[in-house]
């Protein structure tokens, strides 16, 4: 939280200046009112006929905002190079953090993305995560470890529970012959005994 400075000019309101074009736009600059960041060096309200409203500011604690009642568009490079940056998000001692609140989605679409961490990156799903690739998909670690896997994963990879028990075994060799000459020695047997 800001504090105030101990001046008389911080605190003169004389130094206020308020700027209003018609009932819709208004400038406030050096607002002596104290805010959690500190006064404002500038805040600039506009409000639609159907009361939707639009602040942005800038306060002597450093922070800039922008609040709007609606959407928020950001559209650059209709004139940039391709493959160039068109937009580019900066957090230099801190993180960005990207939230939408109640049934919004957070999309990212793009020609290629890539994701990447110098530590660790994290996916946590509340119910269902699904993965889809067109053509392959590449897992490349030192160590994969999967917690409750069910389903055919685990033989397509490893192969069934009775495969990985007799890999290198005389039975793995014999259960090789297939159901059919399973069968066929089965009845050879009983043969014996009938």
């Amino acid at each position: 939280m800001a504090e105030r400075l101990k001046t008389d000019s911080q605190q003169n309101s004389a130094r206020r200046n308020i700027c209003t074009w018609g009932p819709k736009l208004r400038v406030d600059g050096c607002n002596p009112q104290m805010g959690v960041d500190g006064t404002n060096v500038y805040s600039m309200y506009g409000v639609t006929d159907s009361r939707d409203q639009n602040h942005i500011s800038f306060t002597e604690g450093g922070n800039f905002r922008i609040l709007t009642d609606r959407s928020f568009e950001i559209t650059t490079g209709n004139k940039s190079e391709n493959e160039g940056i068109d937009i580019a998000l900066n957090a230099l001692n801190g993180g960005i953090s990207l939230t939408a609140v109640g049934n919004g989605a957070i999309q990212i679409k793009a020609k290629n993305i890539i994701l990447e961490a110098a530590e660790d990156v994290d996916i946590k799903a509340g119910r269902n995560m699904t993965l889809t690739a067109g053509t392959s998909m590449k897992l490349d670690a030192m160590e994969i470890t999967v917690d409750g896997l069910f389903g055919n994963l685990i033989e397509t990879v490893l192969g069934t529970f009775g495969t990985q028990v007799f890999a290198g075994t005389s039975v793995l060799e014999t259960a090789s012959i297939g159901i059919g000459g399973a069968l066929g020695a089965a009845s050879n047997v009983s043969g014996l005994f009938g």
